[in-house]
């Protein structure tokens, strides 16, 4: 059994990235660290955690695939 002290990163694939965003900086009080609105990736500091949104629809979402409903 594996137990997790902490994680340091992590990337969501994201269908609506404005209400993703809401969550995490107002209820969880993670910061936007920057963005790259292009390539469609949007980089979150959550304590020592980063965390990557990407919207499904941009450049670096299609890589993955369609997302999830």
């Amino acid at each position: 059994m594996i137990t997790i002290r902490e994680i340091d990163y992590v990337v969501f694939r994201v269908v609506d990235l404005e209400r993703v965003l809401e969550f995490y900086t107002n209820v969880l009080g993670a910061r936007l660290k920057r963005s790259v609105r292009d390539a469609g990736l949007y980089q979150l500091r959550a304590g020592t955690s980063l965390i990557d949104l990407v919207p499904v629809e941009s450049q670096l979402g299609r890589m993955g695939g369609c997302g999830a409903s």
